[in-house]
């Protein structure tokens, strides 16, 4: 992926080398490629949070009650593999989860039992 720092040095340079005085001119528009590519991944980043936060709304209720409170407040403060894992959670049937966390059956994945535990804990279950 190509980085708005990049495109800025790549700019700087063939600026100088080719325009002289016209190098401000590019550099004011590397600049502002830098600013709306790091725009871009903001808006990406909440984007990405709001669809999860889409996700954890189930069509059992059950799962729902447990997954948006633990999304709302926990998730935020993850560790980076912990969000992944809590987003493979998502991507699991809600029949298997019910089960998960009504103490029914556990996950066979250590992981999947890892972040269950997680959220089950945020409860006291």
């Amino acid at each position: 992926m190509v980085t708005s720092a990049i495109i800025r040095r790549v700019l700087e340079k063939v600026s100088v080398a080719l325009l002289g005085d016209h190098s401000r001119i590019l550099y004011n528009a590397a600049t502002e490629l830098e600013f709306i590519a790091m725009s871009n991944q903001n808006l990406s980043q909440e984007e990405h949070v709001r669809r999860l936060r889409w996700q954890c709304r189930r069509g059992i209720k059950e799962v729902e009650v447990l997954l948006l409170p633990f999304f709302e407040e926990r998730y935020p403060e993850l560790s980076a593999d912990d969000k992944l894992l809590f987003e493979k959670l998502l991507d699991q049937h809600d029949v298997e989860m019910f089960e998960w966390f009504t103490h029914r059956s556990r996950p066979e994945q250590p992981d999947l039992a890892h972040i269950v535990a997680m959220v089950l804990n945020r409860v006291g279950t």
